[in-house]
């Protein structure tokens, strides 16, 4: 016969595994950033819609 003691460890087990196997699913694919957007004078600039480009900047380790 199973003990209840034994039935409620195995839920709380199988909860925290739920859990954990729902956490990593939700990793976001795309990156929000928010910032100033401003002329060459360093000025804001009106309201509208602007196209920009964001690109990372990779560095590479030499090992010497």
């Amino acid at each position: 016969m199973i003990r209840l003691a034994h039935v409620k460890g195995l839920l709380a087990i199988l909860l925290v595994l739920m859990f954990i196997q729902s956490a990593a699913a939700q990793v976001p694919q795309i990156m929000n950033y928010e910032g100033t957007l401003t002329d060459t004078d360093g000025n804001p600039v009106p309201d509208g819609t602007y196209e920009i480009q964001f690109r990372p900047i990779l560095r590479r380790r030499l090992l010497c």
